[in-house]
């Protein structure tokens, strides 16, 4: 990304992510590319839109802006993201929280749901921890977002791929519906196991 980032002050921690809607002018200032969008993750770990906001310190202010975290916005944040200031104790929280959310928890469903990629794989399956900084493997672009799961089985290892496309409810909040889950396998070179597959369904994937 060719976000330039300041360093932030003491207790927030700045997040950029891929956006279509908005050219900021906040103090991510040099973030003037158009179609990028600042996020802030205050210390509780509450996603909260830069937008018309003066003060990051307390995360249970109210702000219509605010997006919940059992929705896709936290995988995009934490998927293809620029951060300042952070280090590795940062990354491995973010890695944890990542599974617990819905879309993590439904995505992985769909394998163990699914008898043949378990099989493959092998019982008991181990997951292991997103790569956050490998951008082809988990990212976001305009309305969808993806992340990879590496997967250890007692017979074989391999990586889950979810994809999920970006749309609003009935409440006008952001949701995340799984649209599309792939299976690779390291033993089984240039073969993709699909497990879902509904993007011929999804009308607004650009």
């Amino acid at each position: 990304m060719d976000l330039h980032m300041q360093q932030p002050p003491r207790g927030e921690i700045w997040v950029g992510i891929t956006c279509d809607k908005l050219n900021s002018k906040s103090r991510l200032h040099n973030a003037s590319t158009t179609g990028r969008m600042a996020f802030v993750l205050c210390p509780h770990l509450s996603l909260k839109s830069h937008r018309g906001m003066k003060s990051f310190k307390d995360s249970s202010m109210p702000y219509k802006g605010m997006i919940s975290l059992q929705t896709l916005t936290k995988i995009a944040s934490v998927t293809g993201f620029i951060v300042a200031g952070t280090g590795y104790a940062f990354r491995f929280k973010i890695q944890n929280d990542l599974r617990k959310t819905k879309l993590y928890k439904d995505g992985m469903q769909y394998l163990y749901n699914h008898p043949k990629a378990v099989d493959l794989l092998g019982s008991p399956i181990e997951e292991k921890r997103v790569n956050i900084s490998d951008n082809e493997k988990n990212g976001t672009k305009e309305n969808i977002t993806w992340f990879t799961v590496p997967v250890i089985g007692s017979q074989k290892c391999g990586e889950l791929r979810i994809e999920a496309n970006i749309v609003n409810n009935a409440e006008k909040e952001l949701v995340a519906n799984i649209y599309k889950v792939e299976l690779t396998i390291k033993e089984i070179p240039g073969k993709v196991f699909v497990i879902k597959d509904d993007s011929a369904s999804i009308t607004n994937i650009s």
